[in-house]
């Protein structure tokens, strides 16, 4: 009976034993999946707010820079249609979908955007949103204008008053002075033969050119006058827009061209009927002069050293009424 009575107390205990363990293990079970859900929900919510910020950090807006419109030509970047280029070389490339560029090449202008890296390394793009031509320049030329008539009136009334012993001698020197100026077609057009020894070096580097129609790739054009007329691939040019004695001065040159007088090649709109015959280039001692009708009361004089007379001619043929884009 005894032995019974211990067996039977021992099967109880085995059981006891057996039940306890998984009620021990199935809390633990239940919490970690509850757990990674949340770990993994609060991740997924925050990820994109990480990447919202780098993109939009690449693009400057409101960014104005001074500098001269230019054909974007044949370059290693492949984005702009033009280029503006700043005072020190540097220049950025240009693009835009409210502004006609074109009508801005060969001036100097205030443009406004939005700029930013070109695909290609080491280049800045900007987006054009505004343009304004700059008038400092435009300033000078008119001040510059007006210093030489003052000086060819002081002149003749210094003149007059140191005669009055001869009166036939001043009439004389009257006359001669006017028939003078008036046979000159235009006063940028009288080139001294003592020019400076970097002038001569650049006739002389111009000169050296081929002219050959093919050379001619490049193109100035005014929008707001409305014409245009050929560069050649090698040279330079500059527009100072309108003077009191000229409607419109361009200057052409194998460098930059920073201020009046650098370029050996100068174009000038005048007011008035032509002074030569139209299409044709005349010698002016040692410079020529080539004219071209422009409307009934204005015409072109472009106007170079003698040893430019092929250039000038090329430009006078080939200067055409701007079309736009």
């Amino acid at each position: 009976m005894k032995t019974i009575l211990r067996s039977f107390i021992g099967l109880a205990l085995m059981s006891l034993t057996a039940c306890s363990t998984p009620i021990v293990q199935s809390p633990d079970t239940k919490k970690e999946p509850a757990q990674s859900s949340s770990q993994l929900s609060a991740t997924s919510s925050l990820s994109p707010e990480s990447e919202l910020p780098s993109s939009d950090m690449r693009e400057t807006k409101n960014v104005t820079y001074r500098g001269i419109v230019q054909p974007s030509g044949i370059s290693i970047f492949m984005q702009g249609t033009h280029r503006l280029v700043l005072s020190d070389g540097r220049f950025i490339l240009l693009e835009s979908d409210s502004i006609d560029l074109n009508g801005y090449v060969g001036e100097e202008v205030d443009i406004s955007g939005a700029i930013r890296p070109t695909v290609e390394v080491g280049g800045q793009i900007m987006r054009a949103e505004e343009a304004t031509l700059v008038v400092k320049e435009e300033t000078e030329a008119s001040s510059s204008a007006e210093a030489e008539p003052a000086l060819s009136e002081t002149t003749e009334s210094s003149a007059a008053s140191s005669t009055s012993s001869s009166s036939s001698v001043a009439l004389a020197s009257s006359k001669s002075s006017s028939s003078s100026s008036s046979s000159a077609p235009s006063s940028e057009a009288q080139k001294s033969s003592d020019i400076s020894p970097e002038m001569e070096a650049t006739v002389s580097t111009m000169a050296k050119e081929d002219f050959s129609a093919e050379q001619w790739t490049q193109e100035y054009c005014s929008g707001h006058i409305g014409f245009c007329f050929p560069v050649h691939r090698n040279w330079w040019y500059k527009s100072f827009g309108a003077t009191t004695s000229v409607l419109w001065h361009i200057e052409v040159s194998n460098g930059p061209v920073l201020n009046l007088g650098d370029g050996p090649i100068v174009i000038n709109l005048l007011r008035g009927p032509l002074t030569g015959p139209d299409l044709t280039v005349s010698p002016q001692g040692n410079s020529v002069i080539g004219f071209r009708q422009w409307s009934a009361d204005q015409h072109f004089e472009i106007s170079a050293d003698k040893r430019l007379e092929a250039a000038v001619a090329y430009i006078v043929k080939n200067l055409t009424t701007y079309q736009g884009e």
